[in-house]
């Protein structure tokens, strides 16, 4: 079941709580978990790429953004083939 707005909204409000701590590692590990549990979510991902390019620079977002690519593709593969198995897309 996906998350309603409220649960969107509370993760923004979490993730500027954080980030205003200025502890980027936590930051940093926070997105981690936020991007494995609302991965078809695109402004979190672009949220993420933003973060890291301004606190830890371009090459940190670069990586960032490579490393997004594959676990989303990875992520969208893997939700078409359990809808497969479950007989629920052609």
């Amino acid at each position: 079941m996906p998350p309603g707005d409220n649960q969107l909204e509370n993760w923004h409000r979490y993730l500027d709580f954080v980030e205003m701590q200025e502890d980027f590692e936590r930051a940093v590990k926070l997105y981690e978990k936020m991007l494995y549990l609302l991965c078809c979510y695109a402004e979190f991902w672009m949220r993420n790429l933003e973060f890291k390019e301004t606190e830890g620079g371009r090459e940190l977002a670069n990586f960032a953004l490579v490393r997004a690519r594959e676990v989303f593709l990875k992520g969208i593969w893997l939700s078409v083939v359990q809808l497969r198995n479950l007989g629920l897309s052609s």
